[in-house]
């Protein structure tokens, strides 16, 4: 009744006030008021409990749709054959169907049971929560099968909770697998330099060449590879991916193998470089990056493998030294390919690495030489820290050309402009150049190194002529002024410079020289350079000999890996660095030393120089592994925030696990020195 009235209060209300009127009405003798106020009252009555009971109908019909709906929902869930369960915001499980309840994991599960105990705990809280607020679904596996679950967030009294339907993706997720597996992979292979071993061995071409091949292919059909050879010692290959890692495992011992069956007659064994693609695309892309990432392995010096992926880039190999190139030919086509770039600048700036020694300055010089006779002004980035540079300053001061040529990095960005060509040489690691700042800001680039290329660079210069092979980037540079210079346009103390770096980085002709190297060095000498002249370049001082017999005396030969470590005494400078590069190579003429390592702290970082012999092992391999670079014989890095001792227990660990095959020349945060 009460509940009656509570309902009701509004037309009762006015129900009475009617009535209340009709007898006003008839006490005031006024008949008709009051019979039409007793009559309005008895039709509104009749009104209010008509509609009362409509609309009253209609709640109740609601009430019992609503419930009769919830039924059939659970109904549904529970004959449902997906797995669906119902999990409350404490991550414990409220529900669970029949489908749930088939699956391997999903038997045993009662309620109160821990959400994050089922499917290795994939599903917690805060996966669920991320599920329900990103639309993404949770994989999940059962007995084989395999399943992706979507959460889907419901609240009721007041009460958060999940419901969670899961959708099979079993064939979906084999079908990728095999998809994956046997996706297409494309590889190019080449025999390294053959044209120019076959010169002086032509008696053993057909053999050798056959030997090549006949390894090449039962290789291939180890893993169901469609091999060819499409051109004399270059060939293509077709397999499925699933055989890459494999391969990756094996460090690609295809190479030591091609390298052992043709050195067994006692000649100069062959080696081969591989450009490997393992990436989606149309074969037309995974062609073009398979030919990218072999143009990588040549620039990285040969011998080795690079495989493209969609992870990355990895490098295999390079534990043996790739065969010298004998050919002028590149250097002939960068020459014509630079002039022509020249004459198009309004200007040419130049620039070789940080803390720069003969090589990178001497054929910065050269550069500057082929701007000076194609009539546009050069410019060599130096700084004014630089005092290695010193004696080349004192050599050019007589030659008025190269009065306001040298600038520092700040002036070289007031000179750029759309049209300015930045030739770099004697570095390809941007974080090495002299000034990155420039280089980002430049939008016509040449780069001329001789050194392991480290890494693709973000945008492609105009020009890219990286030879590993040759000695030095003044033998480089050389080579294209022999070819695009006029007779007696290099100058004397010019050709003196290019001779000194090219001294420099061979240790007076007695380390990674070249048919080419003697002939850049002939070249130089009929331009006038004087070989005691440039030696005396190179002369020391009292204090600077004392401080090459302390590092000296560090030497030691570690273990038995014929590798020799010495470091420097204390914290030191540039140029106490640049002792430890001379120690490193005086240390290769120690009876039975195959490489050398030279450690020197600056600053709060220690840079390592590293030096090996024709036969030794590959010091670049091992300095990559720092993030450094350099070539097979030479390499440096700078390892960042460390002790000497430290790094040191940390090159001999390197070194061990060169040896183990362990290093995969990975990039890291450590920069090059």
């Amino acid at each position: 009744m009460k509940k009656f009235f509570t309902r009701n209060l509004f037309e009762l209300t006015a129900g009475g006030m009617l009535v209340t009127a009709s007898i006003v009405s008839f006490a005031a003798k006024s008949p008709v008021s009051g019979w039409t106020a007793l009559i309005m009252a008895a039709v509104y009555g009749l009104l209010t409990v008509a509609a009362s009971f409509i609309f009253r109908g209609r709640g109740k019909t609601d009430d019992r749709n609503t419930r009769s709906l919830s039924s059939l929902t659970v109904s549904f869930l529970t004959k449902l054959d997906l797995p669906a369960l119902l999990i409350d915001s404490n991550g414990s499980v409220c529900w669970s169907n029949n489908g749930f309840a088939s699956l391997e994991g999903g038997r045993g599960v009662r309620f109160g049971t821990e959400s994050s105990a089922l499917f290795d705990g994939e599903l917690t809280v805060e996966s669920l929560t991320s599920s329900a607020d990103t639309g993404s679904r949770i994989p999940i596996e059962a007995g084989g099968r395999y399943y992706s679950l979507r959460a889907y967030p419901i609240t009721a009294s007041g009460k958060k909770y999940w419901l969670c339907i899961g959708f099979d993706e079993t064939e979906l997720t084999r079908s990728r697998e095999y998809i994956a597996k046997h996706n297409p992979a494309v590889m190019y292979i080449v025999v390294d330099n053959y044209s120019e071993l076959a010169q002086g061995m032509k008696d053993n071409y057909r053999t050798d060449s056959a030997k090549v091949s006949k390894l090449l292919n039962e290789w291939a059909d180890g893993f169901s590879g469609l091999i060819k050879e499409f051109e004399r010692d270059k060939y293509i290959c077709v397999f499925d991916e699933m055989y890459v890692s494999g391969m990756q495992n094996a460090d690609f011992d295809i190479i030591d193998r091609v390298s052992a069956v043709t050195g067994d007659d006692g000649g100069a064994p062959l080696t081969i470089s591989i450009g490997l693609a393992a990436i989606d695309g149309s074969f037309e892309e995974k062609e073009e990056v398979a030919m990218l990432a072999l143009q990588l392995a040549l620039q990285k010096g040969g011998a080795q493998a690079v495989v493209r992926t969609r992870e990355g880039t990895s490098v295999y190999g390079a534990r043996v030294r790739a065969a010298k190139k004998d050919s002028k030919g590149p250097s002939r086509n960068t020459a014509f390919l630079l002039v022509s770039q020249i004459e198009k600048s309004s200007n040419v700036i130049i620039m070789g690495h940080k803390n720069p020694d003969f090589d990178s300055i001497a054929s910065a010089l050269g550069i500057a030489r082929l701007a000076i006779t194609y009539g546009k002004r050069p410019y060599i980035i130096v700084s004014r820290n630089d005092t290695g540079i010193l004696p080349a300053l004192h050599k050019l001061a007589p030659l008025e050309e190269y009065r306001n040529v040298f600038i520092d990095d700040v002036y070289a960005q007031e000179l750029l402009t759309p049209s300015t060509l930045l030739v770099i040489t004697d570095v390809n690691n941007v974080g090495m150049f002299a000034s990155q700042e420039v280089y980002e800001n430049a939008s016509r680039v040449a780069i001329i190194d001789h050194h392991i290329k480290k890494e693709e660079f973000e945008r492609q210069p105009l020009i890219e002529f990286i030879d590993p092979s040759a000695s030095s980037a003044s033998e480089l540079v050389s080579e294209m002024l022999e070819e695009k210079l006029p007779a007696g346009a290099l100058r004397r103390e010019e050709a003196v410079l290019l001779f000194a770096g090219i001294l420099l980085d061979t240790q007076n002709f007695t380390r990674g020289t070249g048919v080419r190297t003697f002939g850049a060095s002939f070249y130089l000498r009929g331009a006038g350079a004087d070989p005691g002249e440039a030696r005396e370049l190179f002369k020391n001082d009292l204090g600077e000999y004392i401080k090459l017999a302390s590092i000296e005396r560090n030497i030691y030969v570690y273990r038995n890996t014929k590798v020799a470590i010495s470091f420097f005494d204390g914290i030191g400078n540039d140029d106490d660095y640049r002792l430890c590069c001379t120690v490193a190579d005086r240390m290769l003429s120690i009876n039975g030393v195959i490489a050398s390592f030279v450690l020197c702290q600056v600053g709060d970082s220690v840079r390592i120089t590293a030096r090996s012999g024709d036969d030794g092992l590959n010091v670049g391999a091992i300095m990559e592994s720092y993030g450094g670079g350099g070539r097979f014989d030479a390499a440096a890095c700078r390892i960042e925030n460390i002790t000497t001792e430290n790094a040191i227990a940390s090159l001999e660990k390197a070194i061990d696990d060169f040896f183990a095959g362990k290093i995969r020349r990975n990039e890291n945060e450590n920069t090059a020195s």
